[in-house]
């Protein structure tokens, strides 16, 4: 069987802070709105099928949450299955048209001060970044393929390209809790999509995870040098994109740049 590694302790550290705020006034509301429920079945206020739908809730809540504690590492985002049976948790609390109206607008401030949501001028950058950097993919992926080491997936989108590799998402190659824990091995893979000579590698100047895959990196560090030159570097808040594309498609570049990760 196949492990993913550790992320971490302090990777790790920040993610449970984060599970701690961000969703706990949805799971106090879920776990009062299956006492409610179940006061109503007690009471007969409901229907009779009321029971079956409260067991069917329990389970489909039980097995998401179970669903999520086998995973081993936790991004936020894979918090996202548990949504849906908690919201529906909190149906019986919403029978009150007092109660209701609380919290929708508890629930909308709750989930504005946490996301951030609607930051009009970071997305409004995003956009921007992003289609900067299409522009600067899209010349050398007209015949060949792109491959993202580290960078936003949706370039693939958004660029029009075909794929290097089965393993889009960066973390499957550049992240060490990937190495051969996703059914392949690793630093093969790797060299087999290399040796595809995409027509453009995406990179950056500093990691988003917490440890990155040292011999992957090699690899490409070590293809970069021999066979690309960087033709973009597109700033973002927190580190810089780059953009490098095959010598043979961008023969008038020249590029002195340091590599991908320096210091690391």
């Amino acid at each position: 069987m196949l492990f993913r590694s550790y992320l971490g302790d302090a990777f790790m550290a920040e993610v449970f802070r984060f599970y701690l705020i961000a969703p706990a006034p949805l799971l106090l509301c879920a776990i009062l709105g299956l006492k409610q429920h179940w006061r109503n079945i007690a009471s007969k206020e409901i229907r009779s099928d009321g029971l079956a739908n409260f067991i069917l809730l329990t389970v489909w809540l039980t097995g998401a949450i179970a669903e999520f504690a086998l995973i081993g590492n936790y991004y936020p985002h894979y918090f996202l299955p548990l949504l849906v049976p908690l919201a529906i948790a909190t149906a019986p609390l919403f029978s009150r048209p007092p109660v209701a109206v609380g919290l929708l607008i508890a629930f909308g401030l709750w989930t504005r001060t946490i996301s951030g949501y609607p930051d009009i001028p970071a997305h409004r950058e995003g956009r921007e970044k992003m289609a900067e950097l299409t522009a600067a993919v899209r010349p050398y992926v007209k015949d060949r393929c792109l491959y993202v080491f580290d960078g936003p997936p949706a370039l693939y989108l958004t660029s029009g390209t075909c794929l290097a590799t089965p393993y889009i998402f960066p973390d499957h190659l550049n992240g060490d809790m990937e190495r051969d824990a996703i059914g392949v091995d690793t630093s093969r893979e790797m060299t087999r999509l290399l040796d595809s000579r995409p027509g453009a590698i995406v990179t950056a100047s500093a990691p988003v995870i917490p440890k990155l895959n040292e011999a992957t990196l090699q690899l490409l560090r070590a293809r970069l040098r021999r066979d690309y030159v960087r033709v973009a570097a597109i700033n973002n808040p927190k580190r810089t994109l780059y953009v490098y594309a095959l010598k043979t498609l961008a023969p008038n570049r020249r590029s002195d740049a340091p590599e991908p990760y320096q210091g690391l």
